[in-house]
């Protein structure tokens, strides 16, 4: 299905293909305690080394994938997050998948890092309707969903222009 994905996202584009794979991560990964698959293998999946041994994993297959459709592995990026901080619970593993993406951020630069725990609060979450059902803190409701699409397209925006603080463009 991803090399589907590759050939349609080809056809698509005037001139060489150009794609963004977004990795999400969330409270359910904190639960994964199996043994990582990456290029290493074996970490404990809950922790940071787990987390970013996994990432790395699919960033290889998928890279690989592309090249062999032909394009170039200069036009494939990822993003790395953001997942919304949590109330209630312990953020502990979830800040270590966050140090985990930037820690391959800075020795991929076709990878971009966000940190969503940088991005809100667990407050603000708990307080706005953001949960689903207004207490599962790992998944979001309609409205959680769209302020959090809002907030990591924004936090984009000011990654590339920081200048741009009224968003006025």
């Amino acid at each position: 299905p991803m090399k589907e994905l590759f050939r349609q996202t080809g056809l698509i584009q005037n001139g060489d293909p150009v794609l963004c794979i977004h990795i999400m991560h969330g409270g359910n990964d904190c639960n994964d305690f199996g043994p990582s698959r990456g290029p290493i293998g074996g970490f404990d999946s809950s922790t940071r080394e787990g987390f970013k041994d996994n990432i790395q994993g699919i960033i290889n297959i998928t890279r690989s994938w592309w090249v062999e459709m032909g394009y170039s592995s200069t036009n494939l990026f990822y993003m790395v997050g953001p997942y919304h901080p949590r109330p209630g619970t312990d953020n502990d593993a979830q800040l270590g998948f966050e140090q985990a993406a930037r820690e391959l951020a800075t020795v991929d630069n076709q990878v971009i890092a966000v940190a969503g725990n940088k991005m809100s609060t667990p407050a603000e979450f708990a307080t706005n309707g953001y949960l689903l059902g207004g207490v599962d803190t790992n998944h979001l409701s309609a409205a959680g969903f769209a302020a959090w699409s809002s907030a990591t397209i924004r936090t984009l925006d000011l990654s590339i222009c920081p200048a741009d603080f009224n968003n006025d463009h």
